[in-house]
């Protein structure tokens, strides 16, 4: 990616801020699209026919991105098109019934009996149900900061909604899985920022719902836009300098708003002010999580 912002001050930030990423979203595209149809024939087996749509429906969206965009030329409706793929990611919960299929497998594949494997399987697991490494992946199919927000977040509520029909999965739900489960909910709870303690004790399923949740709410949500927003900010900025320099006048509006703040945010805290935000920003994330599952013993 270039580091200057592409395109002239005279062009919207939108445009040269899609202009700039279009490199990145090229290559997305086309890592997504690879990916897509290898997981599409690893899953053959373990697909439904809305399973075997959503798979042709996901791969036509990468593939039409992956051409359209080859030109360099941004249409009028490369923002909806993007809001799209991002949006039908997880099918709006087909996938969930793919992946629980998938983790039913991986249960009558276990051999280990609960051994020194466990925990190690257990956390692959874990992060594979919670399609955080996915999220991670879509997070660079380039979206403004005020509309990756409401679409991303849109996504991982849709994902946690399924949370729990996961964790009903053998694999996830068998003696070896909830205990160590509960040691890494039980290290969470006691290391993350919080003014008041857990009321009570979760059963297993929640607890494992509620590690999911957690990572959906952290590294599929969090993480992608507090990097996004400083980053763009950044780009924002020089947006508004380019512009002065050439006697424009600056963009108003609330996206200016937005970006200035975040720059006063970042240039006002120190480092270990922002960590320290980011601790408490952690510690809300995990007790929010622990709520959408709460189901007392």
């Amino acid at each position: 990616m270039p580091s200057g912002l592409a395109g002239s001050p005279l062009l919207p930030f939108a445009t040269r801020f899609y202009l700039h990423t279009l490199a990145v979203f090229r290559l997305t595209s086309c890592i997504g699209l690879a990916t897509l149809l290898v997981g599409w024939l690893i899953l053959v087996p373990l697909l439904s026919p809305a399973g075997h749509a959503w798979f042709a429906a996901q791969s036509a969206l990468f593939l039409f991105a992956s051409w359209r965009f080859l030109s360099g030329h941004l249409p009028p409706w490369h923002e909806a098109h993007i809001a799209l793929l991002r949006l039908n990611s997880f099918g709006f919960g087909v996938v969930a019934h793919v992946m629980r299929r998938y983790l039913d497998r991986a249960a009558s594949q276990d051999s280990d009996g609960g051994g020194l494997r466990s925990p190690l399987r257990l956390l692959m697991l874990l992060q594979l149900a919670s399609g955080a490494s996915t999220h991670l992946m879509l997070a660079l199919l380039p979206l403004r900061l005020g509309l990756a927000l409401p679409v991303q977040l849109a996504v991982v509520l849709t994902c946690a909604m399924h949370n729990r029909l996961l964790c009903a999965s053998p694999a996830l739900s068998s003696p070896g899985a909830q205990h160590w489960g509960h040691r890494a909910f039980a290290l969470l709870d006691s290391v993350c920022f919080s003014l008041v303690p857990q009321a009570a004790r979760l059963a297993p399923e929640a607890e494992c719902a509620a590690l999911l949740t957690f990572q959906q709410l952290t590294i599929s949500l969090a993480l992608p836009l507090v990097v996004q927003a400083a980053w763009e900010a950044g780009l924002y900025k020089q947006h508004q300098s380019q512009r002065l320099t050439q006697g424009l006048s600056k963009e108003c509006g609330w996206q200016a708003r937005l970006y200035a703040w975040i720059g006063d945010v970042l240039v006002t805290c120190d480092a270990l002010a922002l960590l320290a935000a980011g601790w408490v920003l952690v510690g809300i994330l995990w007790h929010l999580a622990v709520s959408l599952n709460a189901a007392p013993i």
